[in-house]
């Protein structure tokens, strides 16, 4: 996921389309990953039916968007 957000591989970006993290952005990517990716208490992502959690829901454009 780093080598994807940081553009290591340039013909494997991601995301493909918008703009891309800041360097910031992989730098908590990456210290969140180095301290053991964990989710928060009660959270599975590997269980199906706890979907309701902020990563797992479908992105949309806000109504109000300009």
């Amino acid at each position: 996921m780093i080598q994807l957000v940081g553009g290591l591989k340039p013909d494997l970006v991601m995301p493909q389309k918008g703009d891309r993290l800041t360097r910031e952005q992989i730098g908590v990517l990456r210290a969140w990953i180095d301290q053991g990716a964990n989710w928060p208490d009660g959270v599975d992502p590997k269980v199906r039916g706890q979907r309701d959690h902020w990563p797992s829901k479908r992105l949309f454009d806000p109504p109000n968007r300009k």
